[in-house]
């Protein structure tokens, strides 16, 4: 028998007392600070998945270390918690379990205590010392009895050490009621009073392992965004003043293979016309009309290759389609709104991604990811009219945002964006670093600001644009790994696409 196993077995016996006297060793890192981001991870669950913090944005999360599965301290902690979950899902939270037991000790624990809440494996218990609470005994390194309620926007609100396993389920839930209560506003305080913040919106139908997103849409005339929510087969649209979400639902899906793994597709892209929202859906192929006031469905265009982004470009009332597996941009007419038809195509050298319309001068503009090119495109002649060559590496441009002169073209590169003289030669103004993964940007022009979000870096950049074409960093906000693809309203409240967990990040502005 392996002394590891000795040391299980001897841990399994020992009562709680003389778990809570084991000596902690001095963490590294300390614990981390009351309203300081909580570090993120990745564990396994008892359920045989994996599990991040960035899962869990929008909700207060009690994240709770214990030394060992099947000892008696951390059962009472187990059971009372169990005991009160009722109580934690009403107030918006969620329990989370971290020991440095394996997730089949966690899957015997649960089925042995009847625990319905999610406990992590942590075995080097590297999250367990990013959390200041590693003890060891007798050699072996255990968790020791910490909590840490961790707010909807991601940070540190309270930090209960060395607890009384007996009471703890009751201190956390108390300590949540009056959290909340200090965030509420005062009776004078309005909407859009408040300090800014993030919160996430659950999108319907979502599946646990997240939802395919890409191109979100703003209806600034109805204060809506548009979210074609891939899988789940529907486009959501949410009320931007109340966050209501209405689904426009049954377009189909089909299941796709990249790179090795399935994933399930379907609508992947809006675009607002003239009182119609044209929907660009990647099982079919297809591009169809909704309603944008009812949400009533209208016909579909069905194109040769499948749709990445939809663009409306109003003064030829047409629906221009970037196909990049074609290379090439599908022309869609839409004179007669509800009923899109196929009316020309542009054939390009190399794949095109990321679109902006510039209407009052006739032009459009894509990229070639391919090529690390930026390309301008007469509307009236379908040719293109000029090529730039912008600085974004290997792995190409992504999308472009245009200021609302025509003056300046913003392009997404994977770590940065750069400001393009539109107007005169194309040439590189300003560049500015955003952190890795950036994908499409949104411009707000009525406040010269530029939103991109990093899907790697997991940020949100707030740039402003001068009358020189400089960017300026104007503030940052912290959203999730994998979150991209931002598109903001009027008042500046952005939404971002958080495919891995089937959420919309909302990043309202400070003041």
């Amino acid at each position: 028998m392996t002394r590891r196993v000795l040391v299980s077995m001897a841990l399994a016996l020992l009562p709680a007392a003389a778990l809570l006297a084991a000596a902690p060793a001095a963490p590294a890192s300390g614990l981390p600070a009351v309203g300081s981001p909580a570090p993120d991870f990745s564990l396994a669950t008892n359920a045989g998945k994996q599990a991040s913090l960035k899962n869990y944005l929008g909700k207060w999360v009690v994240l709770y270390f214990y030394p060992k599965d099947f000892t008696s301290g951390c059962t009472m902690e187990a059971h009372n918690f169990q005991r009160d979950l009722a109580k934690y899902e009403e107030a918006g939270a969620v329990i989370l379990g971290v020991s440095v037991d394996s997730a089949d000790s966690h899957k015997g624990f649960c089925a042995k205590e009847g625990l319905n809440f999610t406990l992590l494996a942590d075995p080097d218990a590297k999250v367990t010392s990013e959390y200041g609470s590693v003890m060891e005994y007798k050699g072996a390194k255990l968790a020791e009895r910490n909590t840490f309620l961790i707010d909807p926007q991601g940070k540190i609100a309270k930090v209960f050490t060395k607890v009384d396993p007996a009471g703890h389920s009751e201190e956390v839930l108390a300590s949540i009621a009056a959290l909340k209560k200090s965030a509420q506003p005062s009776s004078g305080a309005g909407k859009g009073s408040g300090a800014g913040g993030v919160t996430a919106l659950a999108l319907p139908g979502a599946e646990p392992g997240g939802v395919s997103l890409d191109y979100l849409a703003v209806d600034r005339a109805r204060q809506r965004v548009w979210v074609p929510a891939g899988g789940t087969g529907s486009a959501d649209v949410i009320d931007t003043r109340t966050q209501e979400i209405r689904r426009v639902a049954s377009f189909p899906v089909a299941e796709v293979e990249r790179n090795g793994k399935k994933r399930t597709v379907g609508p992947s892209s809006a675009t607002v016309g003239d009182g119609v929202v044209y929907v660009g859906n990647r099982a079919d192929s297809s591009v169809c009309a909704v309603d944008a006031a009812t949400l009533e469905r209208g016909g579909c265009a069905t194109v040769a290759s499948v749709p990445d982004g939809v663009a409306y470009v109003g003064r030829v009332r047409e629906v221009w389609v970037t196909t990049p597996r074609d290379r090439s941009i599908v022309i869609l007419d839409v004179s007669a709104p509800m009923s899109p038809k196929v009316a020309g195509r542009i054939t390009l050298d190399g794949d095109p991604e990321g679109y902006a319309v510039d209407d009052a001068h006739g032009l459009f503009y894509t990229n070639l990811e391919d090529k690390d090119r930026t390309l301008r495109i007469s509307i009236a002649d379908r040719k293109v009219t000029a090529t730039w060559m912008p600085d974004c590496g290997e792995d190409g441009p992504r999308g472009l945002a245009l200021t609302g002169d025509g003056t300046y073209l913003m392009v997404a590169c994977p770590d940065h964006v750069e400001a393009l003289a539109a107007s005169v030669d194309g040439r590189i103004v300003s560049k500015l670093e955003t952190g890795a993964g950036v994908d499409n940007l949104d411009y707000l022009p009525a406040k010269r600001a530029l939103y991109a979000a990093a899907a790697t870096a997991a940020t949100l950049t707030v740039a402003t644009l001068d009358d020189e074409g400089g960017l300026h960093r104007l503030a940052s906000s912290p959203t999730a790994r994998g979150a991209r693809n931002a598109v903001v309203t009027d008042e500046g409240v952005a939404y971002v696409a958080s495919g891995l967990d089937g959420t919309i990040i909302v990043v309202r502005p400070a003041g």
